[in-house]
């Protein structure tokens, strides 16, 4: 290829990219808000969990506002997921299954990543976290799948208050806060996540309002 052909895909290539963040939302705001987001679930697990079981083992105990407050990076990070004007995305001339694809298992390692640090700088058990962040995900996607990015929060919320009302559900079913993590629990997380991960690869994000250019 000539340095001419070369120019012209690379200037192809840029204006590509340029679009699909254009069209996903993929701003600085949008990183800096997913940072902040994090940053603040972060301290507020950092801080909570140590003033309310201070006697506890640290790294062993997690509380409603590390599990709660895990849900607001995960619908931050969730913003992406919109494809735009529906109309436009019904008219694709390609296939938009593999990027959707792509872009959900993006998310994915992004909240498990996540994840992972808040458990790490704020001292939380690992495992309980990883799958509520997975959980969250799953049903993050679902719910995009079903109403757009703008309802994609609904279901993971919902999720959380029947689960941390007091005696609402049987210790053993509550999957946000029940710390003894079992195979058949990893499963189901796996196939929640499974099933967003599809769900969104076959329908993307279902826009129900008019599209606004964040540029």
């Amino acid at each position: 290829m000539t340095q001419g052909g070369t120019s012209q895909a690379d200037a192809r290539g840029t204006a590509t990219w340029h679009s699909w963040r254009k069209v996903h939302g993929v701003t600085a705001a949008w990183t800096a808000g997913c940072l902040a987001a994090w940053i603040g679930t972060i301290l507020v697990a950092a801080v909570s969990v140590p003033l309310k079981f201070p006697y506890e083992v640290a790294g062993t105990i997690i509380d409603s506002a590390s599990v709660v407050g895990l849900l607001v990076p995960v619908a931050v990070v969730g913003l992406c997921l919109r494809e735009g004007p529906r109309h436009l995305v019904l008219g694709a001339a390609r296939p938009l299954w593999p990027q959707r694809l792509a872009l959900a298992l993006a998310c994915t390692s992004a909240v498990c990543a996540g994840a992972w640090a808040l458990t790490v700088l704020a001292n939380l058990p690992t495992a309980v976290i990883l799958l509520d962040a997975q959980l969250y995900v799953g049903l993050l996607l679902v719910s995009t799948s079903l109403g757009g990015v703008t309802l994609g929060w609904v279901t993971p919320l919902a999720l959380t208050l029947v689960m941390s009302a007091p005696g609402l559900i049987p210790w053993q079913w509550n999957f946000l806060y029940n710390q003894d993590v079992t195979l058949e629990r990893w499963a189901a997380v796996a196939a929640v996540l499974a099933v967003g991960l599809a769900a969104y690869a076959w329908r993307g994000s279902v826009e129900r309002f008019a599209f606004v250019d964040r540029d």
